[in-house]
């Protein structure tokens, strides 16, 4: 069972402590990357999706974080607060590399199993597991760098339209695949409107026995909406070596 935060705040991202950071008091909210014991420390690579940073545990620092430290596993979440030292063995590799954290308290937020794959970037795994545990596989650095791409672009897009005195108007609605019950499409429309011109924008979510399986985004003017501008319906059920015509 977790433990609760109690009012406790992050105030730094993992990937974001640097030298001119030393001395100062710290805490950081994160995945556990991995455990290991060298020597009598204890050493946590905490993951968030802005980095790594090393946590340092020992007797001398926090007896009690020590000993507590030495029960976490990987995917575990946890907070850490402590004070941000120069590391002995600066790591280069690292962009937090030349620093660490002593940690003075822990708390574990969430406990988990051994993840039934690794995360990690460059993950050698067949597409099917990847898949059913894609929960776990959206946590991979490479992953989320997908999505910041994506969101950067989106970003980029919509303070464009703003910019250019387009107005944010949105509408939802779905339908079902009449060649396949299993499967819905849902469409979430984007519509920017101008004193000008219209832009419609059409996110199409083609859903597979509940589970999202693809996500498109076509751009049309107001004529085309219905003009085509849906490809046809495809759909790749994952026991299926081919893609199938719904």
């Amino acid at each position: 069972m977790g433990e609760s935060l109690n009012g406790l705040k992050r105030t730094m991202m993992c990937g974001e402590p640097r030298e001119i950071n030393v001395g100062e008091k710290i805490t950081l909210m994160g995945w556990v990357q991995r455990n290991r014991k060298l020597g009598g420390l204890q050493f946590i690579d905490l993951r968030d999706r802005t980095g790594i940073m090393q946590i340092v545990f020992g007797e001398e620092i926090n007896a009690e974080s020590f000993e507590k430290a030495k029960a976490v596993r990987p995917e575990y979440c946890i907070a850490v607060t402590g004070e941000v030292v120069l590391r002995e063995a600066p790591n280069t590799a690292m962009e937090t590399g030349m620093v660490e954290l002593k940690c003075e308290s822990i708390k574990v937020l969430s406990e988990s199993e051994t993840p039934p794959i690794y995360i990690k970037e460059g993950l050698d795994a067949a597409e099917n597991i990847r898949l059913k545990y894609r929960y776990l596989d959206l946590r991979r650095p490479d992953m989320q760098k997908i999505f910041m791409i994506r969101n950067r672009t989106t970003k980029a897009v919509r303070d464009y339209l703003d910019n250019n005195g387009f107005l944010d108007v949105r509408w939802h609605f779905s339908g079902k695949c009449a060649r396949n019950p299993y499967l819905f499409i849902f469409l979430n429309t984007f519509k920017y409107v101008s004193a000008h011109e219209t832009i419609t924008l059409i996110n199409a979510s083609i859903i597979l026995k509940k589970e999202e399986y693809e996500y498109s985004t076509f751009p049309c003017r107001p004529y085309s909406l219905f003009c085509g501008i849906l490809p046809s319906c495809f759909c790749s059920p994952r026991n299926a070596g081919e893609s199938k015509r719904c």
